[in-house]
């Protein structure tokens, strides 16, 4: 374990040196390197153990739902994840991973289903070999991909075989109102509406506007008149 935290700081300094850097050419080696590595850690109810190499041969079963922290490639950040396994070379398992805070991309698991075949778990690379452990309340997961470390070695020489230089990271930061309550999004209040001025009564159909009363002076009798 104390082996995967140093390769996990090493990847995520050298990733932020390299991403940090001026021209778009070193940015996109920076972000290359970082899509080599799924690092995270949780906590939650459950317990798993399980490896894989790809999404074929797995090893490994268990079940768990938490909070989880790390990165998975240039995404990053803190998210809700929901997983089940069961694997024998191949088997069945699901997931689901909901964004909470960063640019980690939501992911459901297919068609909606509680299970499905591991081959189509769309929140495991088809290049990653990884582990997974999680036991009673805390877990972590670790892996690298071959795949992905193929694009950021021969990205140095500008052959892109991956399509994905010059791309940001994948997601749009969000947040979610409550951390225990990952699914419930923050709404933006509707802007206030001007106020409108107050309107006049205006008359209805067949009166006619009446000038208003003026007060007429009274009449004085003319001295010297008769009594």
């Amino acid at each position: 374990m104390a082996n995967y935290r140093r390769m996990g700081l090493a990847a995520l300094v050298f990733a932020i040196a390299l991403g940090g850097c001026g021209s778009p050419y070193m940015r996109d080696r920076g972000r290359d390197f970082a899509d080599i590595w799924r690092l995270s850690g949780g906590i939650g109810p459950g317990i798993e153990a399980h490896a894989r190499i790809s999404r074929l041969p797995q090893l490994g079963a268990g079940h768990y739902q938490g909070l989880k922290i790390g990165m998975v490639g240039r995404e990053c950040g803190q998210w809700y994840e929901w997983r089940y396994d069961f694997n024998v070379i191949t088997g069945w398992g699901t997931s689901t991973r909901t964004r909470y805070l960063g640019t980690i991309v939501d992911h459901p698991h297919s068609i909606g289903k509680d299970c499905e075949w591991s081959l189509g778990d769309n929140n495991r690379r088809w290049g990653e070999l990884a582990i997974t452990f999680w036991f009673v309340a805390v877990g972590a997961e670790a892996g690298f991909d071959v795949i992905e470390l193929a694009d950021f070695v021969v990205g140095w020489t500008t052959w892109d075989f991956m399509s994905d230089d010059g791309e940001a990271q994948a997601g749009e930061p969000v947040e979610i109102q409550q951390p225990l309550q990952p699914y419930i999004m923050l709404e933006e209040e509707p802007p206030a509406e001007p106020e409108q001025p107050a309107k006049t009564a205006e008359p209805e159909a067949g009166e006619e506007e009446k000038p208003a009363a003026t007060e007429q002076p009274e009449e004085k009798p003319a001295e010297g008149g008769e009594k």
